[in-house]
C-alpha cells in the first residue's frame, strides 16, 4: 500500500453518496474515522524512513552537549520494534491470517448462505466484502477493520446490510497480544430512528508453533439498539499452509431484547495458496447455530477467499 497515493477517506469511500445514504452524525463519524486513519499513516510513514537501528550498531551521542538530546534507549527499541511488526517479518503468514490482532493488510470476499430449519424463515444469502489494514498511529500499531455486506436475497430484501468498522490499538505482552479501541455500526434498515451505533472493541490472543487461542468482543450501543459480539478464536496450524479451527464464530447478544441471536458451533478449513506470486487464502466454514433472532436453530455457510498483502 502507498500512503502517499490515497487517503484513508478515499479508502472508506466518504463522498457525498455516503453523506445522503446516512444522517449527518454518521458522516462526521465516518470522516472523523478517516482523518484519524490519514494521520496515522502520514506518523507511519515518516517512522518508516528512519535508519534502521541494531544491537551492533549502538546509538552513540556525538558529544557529551548532546547527550540530553539523544532518544532515550527504550525509545529506540520500541520504533524498532514497530518497523519490524510492520514488514511482518517476526511471524508466518499462517500465524498471521489466524490472528485477528496480527500486522496484515487483506482484501476478503466471502459468502454468507443461511438456511433455517423453521419452514416459517427463508433462506438468504449475503456477500460480504472486508478490508483490513494496519497503520501507525502515534508510535503504536493499529488495525482498521472495514466489513461491508451486501444482502442478495433475504427476509428484508436485497441491499445493502450492516456496515462495520473499527480501530484496534495493538500491544505485545509478554505472554501474547492484546488490543483495544472504538467501533461502529451503521444499521442498513431506513425504519430504525437508532441507526448509528457506537461502543468498545477488544481482543486478546496467544500462539505458538500450532495453536492460535483468544478471543475477540465488539460491542455496539445507542438508545434501544445495542448489541454484543463474542468470537472465540482457536485454531490449529498444520503446516505453512494449512490450518483447521473454529472460524469466525461469533455468539450475538441482543440487549434491546435479553437475549442470545446467534449461538454458533462450525470448524473452518483454510489453505494458503500462491498464485504467480500473489498470496491467497481460501477457506470454508460450515456452522450450524442453536439459536438466530427468532429463537430458532439454523445452519450456516461461510465460503471465500482473502488477498493477502503480507508486505504491506
Amino acid at each position: 500500500m502507498n500512503p502517499d497515493s490515497t487517503s484513508a477517506a478515499a479508502w472508506l469511500g466518504t463522498d457525498v453518496s455516503v453523506c445522503r445514504m446516512r444522517n449527518g452524525l454518521a458522516c462526521l463519524a465516518i470522516l472523523a474515522f478517516a482523518t484519524w486513519m490519514d494521520a496515522g499513516i502520514a506518523v507511519g510513514q515518516e517512522m518508516r524512513r528512519l535508519p534502521p537501528v541494531t544491537s551492533d550498531e549502538p546509538v552513540i551521542p556525538a558529544s557529551v552537549d548532546d547527550a540530553s538530546e539523544a532518544p532515550a534507549d527504550d525509545d529506540f527499541q520500541r520504533s524498532t520494534e514497530h518497523e519490524r511488526a510492520g514488514l511482518g517479518s517476526s511471524e508466518r503468514l499462517i500465524d498471521r491470517v489466524t490472528d485477528p490482532t496480527s500486522w496484515l493488510m487483506d482484501f476478503r470476499l466471502r459468502d454468507l448462505a443461511v438456511f433455517p430449519t423453521s419452514d416459517a424463515e427463508d433462506d438468504s444469502n449475503t456477500i460480504d466484502f472486508r478490508l483490513q489494514m494496519p497503520f501507525l498511529l502515534w508510535g503504536e500499531i493499529n488495525l482498521l477493520r472495514v466489513d461491508v455486506p451486501y444482502n442478495i436475497s433475504s427476509s428484508k430484501g436485497s441491499g445493502l446490510g450492516d456496515i462495520v468498522m473499527f480501530d484496534l490499538v495493538v500491544f505485545d505482552a509478554p505472554w501474547g497480544r492484546w488490543g483495544i479501541g472504538p467501533g461502529m455500526r451503521l444499521i442498513s434498515d431506513p425504519g430504525d430512528e437508532d441507526s448509528f451505533l457506537l461502543g468498545p472493541v477488544a481482543g486478546t490472543v496467544w500462539k505458538n508453533e500450532h495453536w492460535t487461542v483468544g478471543i475477540l468482543s465488539e460491542n455496539y450501543f445507542s438508545g434501544d439498539n445495542s448489541l454484543s459480539e463474542l468470537q472465540p478464536i482457536l485454531a490449529y496450524k498444520f503446516n505453512e499452509q494449512f490450518a483447521l479451527g473454529i472460524g469466525e464464530s461469533k455468539f450475538k447478544y441482543d440487549w434491546s431484547t435479553g437475549a442470545w441471536t446467534q449461538i454458533p458451533l462450525g470448524v473452518e478449513a483454510k489453505y494458503i495458496a500462491d498464485l504467480h506470486g500473489q498470496k491467497i487464502e481460501f477457506f470454508i466454514n460450515p456452522q450450524y447455530s442453536f439459536r438466530n433472532s427468532a429463537g430458532d436453530p439454523e445452519w450456516m455457510l461461510y465460503v471465500g477467499l482473502t488477498l493477502l498483502v503480507p508486505e504491506a
